[in-house]
C-alpha cells in the first residue's frame, strides 16, 4: 500500500473575472496537518505586508496601488492522488 502524502497547491485567479490562472503544486507533506500548518505559516507572513489584503487562512488579494485587487491567490491542500486542475476541467464554471 503506497503513502499518502498531501501536497500544497497555490490558485491565482484573475480579478476581472475571478477565472484559474494558474494552479502549481508548491511542496509535498506527511501528513494533512503539516500541510495546513504551511498554509497558517504564510498566512501570518502575509498580514503584515503592503499590498495585499489576506481573506484568512491561505487567501489573499494583490492590490493595485488604488487599494482595488488586481490578482486573488489561495493556497490548498490536496492528498497527492487529486490534481485539482482536473476537478476543474470536470466541473461546470458556474460551480468554480
Amino acid at each position: 500500500m503506497a503513502l499518502l502524502a498531501w501536497v500544497l497547491w497555490a490558485e491565482v485567479s484573475n480579478s476581472n473575472n475571478l477565472e484559474t490562472v494558474r494552479q502549481t503544486p508548491i511542496e509535498t507533506y506527511e501528513t494533512k496537518a503539516e500541510c495546513e500548518a504551511a498554509i497558517q505559516s504564510v498566512t501570518g507572513a502575509l498580514k503584515n505586508m503592503q499590498g495585499l489584503t489576506v481573506f484568512g487562512e491561505g487567501a489573499w488579494s494583490i492590490n493595485n496601488s488604488d487599494g482595488r485587487p488586481n490578482v486573488f491567490a489561495a493556497l490548498t491542500c490536496f492528498p497527492d492522488s487529486t490534481d485539482p486542475r482536473r476537478l476543474n476541467q470536470a466541473l461546470p464554471r458556474t460551480l468554480i
